[in-house]
């Protein structure tokens, strides 16, 4: 689970993270991160290429984002990866094989399979997103 608080200085967001261990450990963590258009904020401790402020012991990466109107960012999904978007804030709309989606304010979408993702706000707020991308395990929650 992964909130976002108000902004407190220009540029700079704090995130909440809550997960979950093996042992059934709840561990919840605050970190406040200042960035500019696009950040990867967490990445997996066996990756040694990647630099990021975070290392977690799973196979996942979180990406942030906010693109502010005139520009767009893509998110590069390889074969066998899978990825869940949120639109924290205002609205984006999204373009890649799939073809054109829109999502608003806390919509959310599953992405898996070889793709490039355009995002590019829609209006005249910026739309701030967030990606965790990891292995692929199939389509839809298992869990329900």
């Amino acid at each position: 689970m992964v909130h976002a608080r108000p902004e407190r200085t220009p540029g700079t967001r704090t995130f909440s993270t809550c997960t979950l261990n093996y042992f059934s450990f709840i561990h919840h963590s605050y970190f406040h991160f200042s960035f500019a258009f696009r950040s990867h904020l967490v990445s997996d401790n066996a990756d040694t290429v990647t630099n990021t402020p975070i290392k977690i012991n799973q196979d996942a990466n979180i990406h942030v984002t906010e693109v502010f109107p005139g520009h767009s960012v893509d998110f590069e999904l390889k074969e066998g990866r899978q990825a869940y978007l949120l639109c924290i804030e205002g609205s984006a709309t999204f373009t890649g094989l799939h073809g054109e989606e829109h999502l608003e304010q806390h919509d959310a979408a599953e992405l898996f399979g070889s793709n490039v993702i355009t995002a590019t706000p829609s209006g005249d707020a910026a739309a701030h997103m967030l990606l965790v991308e990891m292995k692929y395990s199939g389509i839809g929650r298992t869990d329900l």
